[in-house]
């Protein structure tokens, strides 16, 4: 992706990293002007960093944010420094999800052009703690498209309380580019047997597999699937704490999870170092020129 001009106290700055700026700047803001004391593209942008740097939750990415208010204002105009956790909190529960999601797909698509999928592998997760009593929500449950050549996320679609995840992948693969690409999902049928000592456990498990697959091709296709499993939705959990950011109000649970997916792009394609995503989360945190590595690891 080209650089652009941005101008920050009357001085023009060239940052071919801002893609995330460019791509997430159309977000319609629907807070009131009068309450409006920061920017919204400068809340998306610090969350994404704070992230990307550790952060689980809004008090700790408002913690990052102002140990790194000077670096972040090298690129973002922060009228009134950082936002309060709270604000965070509000912002994130107000934004329109299929905005976020929208300006997500928009971004994958300019940010990795040149990362040629074969196989996506399809799956749900359920965020656990996100359930609202008070509105009658039940737990999120979100579908990813994950491209296993790369490991990243290609897209995610939300799985509506009264359905289940078949209805929901039509329309997530309407959203993203399957020409010749393989792509499965957890629903052929394999059966596995497994030798505990004098114990022997079966299982019988259901596959989607996209086209005429020779068998030992659906079974290379299989195995490959539960990358999404072990680097994706392990990640969200261990690294993440996905399941215990305990997001509750509005659109906040789908929002942050968008967020993470952008975090955690960027943090697989920064191949420099050759460490887990837990070491260089910590590394971003320690390293303002580290994390501007991150930041545009798709442009190296």
């Amino acid at each position: 992706m080209g650089s652009y001009i941005i101008y920050l106290k009357g001085h023009p700055m060239n940052q071919p990293e801002l893609t995330l700026v460019e791509y997430f700047r159309s977000i319609q803001d629907y807070r009131e002007n009068h309450n409006k004391k920061h920017l919204l593209i400068d809340i998306i942008v610090v969350t994404v960093c704070c992230v990307i740097c550790g952060a689980n939750n809004f008090v700790e990415i408002q913690t990052i944010a102002n140990e790194k208010m000077d670096w972040l204002r090298t690129f973002l105009l922060l009228p009134n420094g950082i936002p309060s956790h709270d604000t965070f909190n509000r912002v994130f529960a107000r934004i329109r999800p299929e905005e976020l999601r929208s300006c997500f797909l928009s971004w994958v698509r300019a940010t990795f052009p040149g990362q040629e999928t074969h196989h996506i592998a399809l799956d749900g997760k359920e965020l656990h703690h996100s359930q609202d009593g008070d509105n009658d929500f039940a737990n999120l449950r979100m579908i990813s498209a994950w491209s296993v050549d790369h490991g990243i996320v290609l897209g995610q679609a939300i799985v509506a309380d009264d359905s289940n995840e078949i209805t929901a992948v039509p329309q997530l693969l309407k959203t993203i580019n399957i020409t010749g690409c393989h792509f499965t999902a957890n629903i052929g049928m394999v059966e596995s047997e497994r030798r505990i000592g004098d114990k022997i456990e079966q299982e019988t498990r259901y596959f989607i597999n996209r086209g005429d697959t020779h068998v030992q091709d659906f079974s290379n296709h299989v195995r490959s699937h539960w990358s999404i499993e072990n680097n994706l939705h392990w990640r969200l959990d261990m690294i993440f704490n996905e399941d215990g950011a305990h997001l509750r109000v509005d659109h906040a649970p789908e929002n942050m999870a968008i967020i993470r997916h952008i975090a955690v792009n960027l943090l697989t394609s920064e191949r420099t170092v050759k460490v887990g995503t837990q070491a260089k989360r910590l590394r971003a945190a320690c390293s303002n020129q580290y994390l501007e590595k991150v930041i545009k690891a798709h442009n190296t």
